[in-house]
């Protein structure tokens, strides 16, 4: 149980900010452009994939996600 606890604690402090931050991206990108709006949300359902991964979670809500369904059940073994 406590490996779940830290495991969820590093994912959503450590995992999840570093990937949505695409900020960070300044050294790919030609000095002052801003990264596209597109990479902000695709690194955001991205996270949301993981999260959903983790959490044995399947996408109920969101309709244009729910292709990604068997995918995840698929994978929730090997993260035991």
């Amino acid at each position: 149980m406590s490996t779940v606890l830290l495991g969820g604690f590093v994912f959503l402090r450590l995992l999840n900010p570093a990937i949505v931050a695409v900020d960070s991206l300044q050294g790919l990108l030609e000095p002052g452009a801003a990264a596209p709006v597109h990479y902000k949300q695709n690194s955001i359902a991205f996270c949301k994939l993981l999260q959903n991964l983790s959490n044995k979670k399947k996408y109920s809500d969101a309709t244009n996600m729910q292709a990604l369904n068997d995918w995840l059940e698929a994978n929730y073994d090997p993260l035991e």
